[in-house]
């Protein structure tokens, strides 16, 4: 094999691997799956995969219309999300998670 294709691949293969993550969801412990910008996690297969360019675009238009809902209810978000960080840093303290 020419050894250009080899490198692509090597680098297709490396961009294939997620990192295992530990988060706290509902109070629970759980692992997440992080991949590289523009890839995304596939379960079937336990790999990276890259997105779609039409994935890539509503993920960008939803990302624009939630800025604009945050802007618009700035003061009701802040709050409410000020208190669940606050929740979710003592969970993370009693699972011992937090650095």
């Amino acid at each position: 094999m020419i050894p250009l294709l080899e490198s692509v691949e090597m680098l297709i293969e490396e961009s294939s691997r997620p990192v295992k993550k530990k988060v706290v969801r509902n109070g629970e412990l759980k692992i997440k799956f992080v991949c590289k910008p523009g890839f995304k996690f596939n379960p079937a297969t336990k790999s990276c995969v890259r997105m779609t360019m039409a994935e890539k675009k509503v993920r960008t238009k939803a990302a624009k219309k939630s800025k604009k809902t945050k802007r618009v209810n700035k003061a009701s978000i802040a709050n409410s999300s000020r208190k669940s960080r606050i929740k979710s840093a003592r969970t993370r303290k009693a699972k011992g998670l937090d650095k």
